[in-house]
């Protein structure tokens, strides 16, 4: 599966577009959460434990690494398909990046896990506009 990534301009702010991305971690052999974070600075990263096997993640959800933009946008995750996420701060409620926000599925030892989630920026508390919408699949392999 590959990803997608631009960077468009929606008001007066880029933001980024990252539809089809995959955050995956193949942990050989022990189980461990994949995560998927949307930090307050702008920037997107996954971590856990095992190998990264991410295609398409972009590297920001704004246009660049700015100490504090979070403060300025909130972020709705909505459920899509597969394996329920196990940490979902969001789950269909706009929520702000002042903080940022981690998403996780755990993966427990022996299985493959894997979730499709819809990401949704807006600048606005009530999600009045909506600036970028993607989806992102969260996958780990602990076999």
């Amino acid at each position: 599966m590959s990803g997608i990534q631009q960077v468009i301009a929606l008001g007066p702010l880029p933001v980024s577009v990252y539809n089809g991305a995959v955050a995956s971690r193949s942990h050989s052999g022990f189980g461990s959460p994949t995560h998927v974070l949307f930090n307050s600075d702008g920037t997107v990263t996954s971590s856990g434990a095992g190998s990264i096997e991410d295609t398409g993640l972009p590297s920001y959800w704004f246009s660049m690494t700015l100490a504090g933009i979070g403060a300025s946008y909130w972020v709705r995750s909505t459920y899509q398909s597969g394996d329920a996420l196990t940490l979902d701060p969001s789950a269909g409620t706009w929520i702000s990046l002042a903080a940022g926000q981690d998403w996780d599925r755990d993966v427990p030892l022996g299985t493959i896990k894997t979730n499709v989630t819809k990401f949704e920026i807006s600048n606005s508390a009530a999600g009045t506009t909506i600036l970028a919408s993607g989806n992102i699949t969260i996958t780990g392999d602990a076999t």
